[in-house]
């Protein structure tokens, strides 16, 4: 998968956090995927393994609420 993939796979997920009680998180990673996109596929392929690490928690927004830039 591209980077392009991977930015509309992400933006797909991050439409239902915008639901949760973190929307301004969510827009905030989205941004930052969307920079890390622009600057390297191998930073992005390194936020996305963070990701699916952090994701495979029984709590669909566990990324969210630990999100911090």
């Amino acid at each position: 998968m591209d980077s392009q993939g991977i930015l509309d796979h992400f933006k797909a997920a991050l439409a239902d956090a915008r639901m949760t009680d973190a929307p301004f998180l969510a827009e905030d990673l989205l941004q930052t995927l969307n920079h890390l996109s622009q600057r390297s596929d191998q930073a992005l392929v390194e936020v996305v393994e963070l990701f699916e690490k952090i994701s495979d928690t029984t709590d669909p927004t566990a990324l969210l609420k630990g999100y911090s830039r």
